[in-house]
């Protein structure tokens, strides 16, 4: 049976889910950014600042040069992978081997659900319908737009999707994938920089059609076991394997500060917002962590992390934040300013076990209901649309809540 593999890509992922979020930015220039201002990149732009040249990876006063109109924003990692989350999800009941590839991007394996769809069996175009199903439904239920790319794999299927961008379908037919690369630049292939571009721009190789005239030896002894890959790679025999994900080991989220400081309360407040991340994250993920872990960096580049048990398997931000607080306090060398500050948790179960409290035995539950109910409000309505009062920070900031 011909293999059939799909290559999901979320247009604009992160620029988008904020258009999404707040309709005054649709139709409109968006940057997504990190946390302040001259220290930081551009992580997404919207399909309408990428005509001024903006790009992820860009720093941002560089964008702001080029797209003085757009609008910048601040990068919510909690509320991506709350929505891509949700994607897969709805890719799962299409098929259930998946296999993301990062936060906005996953490969599927259709092969074998041609019955699902109309017309007679032996249609070779039955998977455009099955991806015009995928792109409709992801679009109904959640309101993202994606591109996909259809081969007989993940390589063909890949590089199809970068074709169909955006909001949009490409297939190639079995038995077409080495005409299909035959006129793309050789820069196409994964595994070509700026090196082996060098290499093969000196043998005169500007297409993937002049790698494919090269034999594999001689592809061998320029860049040893891999130009062996090359070789198949250019005559479109990539990998037609669906791995699932395996459970991650850790969560964690960091940030670089807008400027050094000194300040204890400035890099706590941060952390909390690092603490609100890293909790989203386990909760979506269904996982609770037993060990905490702080990394801070000094102005002078010197980096320096410390990490305690918690006293529960937890996933609740109040149960990680007073753990945090308590590592960063035996961590700081008060003489020196913070650049950059990191909270992970990490020893995750799936199924939580927890000392039993005799008096109130379904408290654990009901902090559970609370804090789901705060990833939806927060999902919809931005992160500052709900949190905790003052005095209830200053409670959490307990160091009994870690043991040593």
């Amino acid at each position: 049976m011909a293999r059939v593999i799909f290559h999901i890509d979320l247009d604009a992922f992160f620029a988008s889910v904020e258009q999404l979020l707040n309709p005054g930015l649709r139709g409109k220039a968006v940057v997504v950014k990190g946390p302040g201002e001259h220290r930081t990149v551009v992580a997404a732009a919207s399909y309408e600042a990428r005509p001024f040249g903006v790009k992820a990876g860009m720093p941002v006063t560089q964008a702001r040069r080029l797209c003085p109109h757009g609008l910048f924003v601040t990068g919510r990692a909690g509320v991506y992978a709350d929505f891509s989350e949700r994607v897969f999800s709805v890719c799962r009941k299409f098929s259930p081997l998946v296999e993301p590839a990062s936060i906005d991007e996953g490969y599927i394996d259709m092969t074998g659900t041609d019955r699902r769809y109309d017309g007679p069996p032996s249609s070779r175009f039955w998977p455009v319908q099955a991806a015009q199903g995928l792109k409709l439904t992801i679009r109904r239920r959640i309101g993202l737009n994606c591109s996909i790319g259809i081969g007989s794999n993940k390589l063909i299927a890949k590089i199809a999707s970068s074709y169909a961008k955006p909001n949009g379908i490409a297939m190639v037919l079995e038995g077409f994938e080495k005409r299909f690369l035959t006129p793309l630049p050789v820069e196409t292939l994964p595994g070509i920089g700026k090196k082996s571009l060098a290499c093969l721009a000196a043998l005169d190789v500007r297409t993937v059609g002049d790698m494919q005239a090269l034999p594999v030896n001689l592809l061998k002894g320029i860049f040893g076991a891999v130009g062996e890959d090359f070789y198949y790679l250019a005559h479109g025999l990539g990998s037609d394997r669906i791995e699932e994900p395996e459970d991650p080991k850790s969560v964690s989220r960091g940030t670089t500060l807008q400027r050094d400081t000194f300040d204890e309360n400035v890099v706590k407040r941060v952390m909390r917002e690092l603490v609100e991340d890293v909790g989203r994250q386990l909760r979506a993920l269904g996982f609770w962590g037993r060990l905490v872990t702080v990394q801070i960096r000094y102005g002078d580049f010197t980096t320096v992390g410390h990490q305690g048990p918690l006293a529960n398997l937890t996933n609740l931000d109040h149960e990680i934040y007073p753990a945090v607080c308590r590592l960063f306090d035996r961590l700081y060398d008060r003489r020196r300013s913070i650049r950059l500050v990191c909270v992970g948790v990490s020893r995750l179960a799936r199924q939580p076990i927890r000392q039993m409290e005799l008096w109130t035995p379904d408290r654990h539950d009901k902090y559970q209901n609370v804090y789901q109910a705060f990833d939806r409000i927060r999902s919809r309505y931005g992160e500052k649309a709900i949190g905790f009062g003052k005095e209830t920070d200053e409670a959490k900031c307990s160091p009994s809540s870690v043991g040593d």
